[in-house]
């Protein structure tokens, strides 16, 4: 019973790792082999392995908040010096590569971005 108790782990692993699984292949939009999703499926299984993915994505949001942040501090300045050296139309364009620059992080990081002007 031990031997299928643990086969049936394999087969159907905790709820968190299927729904891991499904955010993976969903942000992938790639098809995986049976045999890839059993590998995963029990590399997820192993409770240090999901601490450690909890860890990064943590430590990818505080990164990204810092970035963010740091944009934040340096917008009255960049304005600033974008309306002493640009005309109207390059300023409006420097401020959409800002704008699709910081779109890109949150992309990265978080993986969506936000709607609205930055």
């Amino acid at each position: 019973m031990g031997v299928s108790k643990a086969y049936r782990v394999q087969i159907y692993p905790p709820r968190q790792v299927h729904i891991l699984l499904k955010e993976l292949a969903k942000d992938s939009g790639q098809t995986v082999s049976k045999t890839a999703v059993s590998l995963i499926e029990q590399a997820l299984n192993n409770d240090s392995t999901l601490h450690e993915i909890r860890n990064v994505q943590v430590d990818q949001k505080e990164i990204y908040q810092q970035l963010i942040n740091l944009l934040s501090i340096n917008v009255a300045t960049t304005d600033f010096l974008l309306k002493k050296t640009c005309s109207e139309d390059e300023m409006a364009e420097a401020k959409q590569v800002i704008s699709a620059r910081t779109n890109a992080l949150r992309e990265y990081f978080i993986g969506g971005a936000e709607n609205g002007n930055d």
